[in-house]
């Protein structure tokens, strides 16, 4: 019976041996080899400055691409159709979502291209305030945002933006321009 249980054994053991990983690196790694969920990011800046930091960012990489958390998707904008002003519903009555993001992809390749032609080297530029306007009083939802960046010299340019708020979240909402 020793005999048994002793062959057994020694038998487990030289299975565990080889179905052993080379080193303790792989070891660990192997056997924390278990999906996670995938986190998911809120959609929408949290506070205005988070979307201007954002924005100056994907300006400078230029790649609107990095916008796309910012931008309304279908959720927000049914929200907005069913809750926004007359003003708001009957702007946004024959809008999609694709039709605004086309529409802020323009401004941000004028805006790009406004750059280039004022010879603005948008990686010296900083965010060094954000201010929220005001909504209009019968369209709470729109909020436009004022972003002053400086570059090196200390230089201000402004940036506005309009955006909308829901759910406590800043989205992308019209329009993306460089005022002179």
């Amino acid at each position: 019976m020793k005999n048994i249980l002793a062959f057994v054994c020694f038998n487990l053991i030289s299975s565990f041996q080889l179905l052993a990983p080379a080193n303790a690196h792989d070891a660990v790694r192997n056997l924390i080899k278990v999906e996670l969920p995938v986190k998911v990011l809120a959609r929408g800046a949290a506070n205005p400055n988070e979307l201007a930091q954002n924005i100056l960012q994907a300006i400078q990489h230029n790649k609107f691409e990095e916008l796309s958390s910012f931008l309304l998707a279908d959720e927000e904008l049914v929200l907005l159709k069913k809750r926004g002003s007359e003003d708001m519903k009957a702007f946004l009555e024959n809008s999609s979502v694709d039709n605004i993001k086309s529409n802020l992809q323009t401004d941000y390749q004028k805006l790009i291209e406004s750059g280039i032609s004022n010879t603005i080297n948008w990686s010296d530029l900083v965010v060094a305030e954000t201010r929220l306007g005001k909504s209009a009083a019968k369209n709470a939802y729109l909020q436009p945002i004022t972003v002053v960046l400086m570059d090196k010299q200390n230089r201000p340019m402004q940036l506005v933006i309009d955006t909308v708020k829901l759910n406590n979240r800043y989205f992308l909402f019209r329009q993306i321009n460089l005022k002179a």
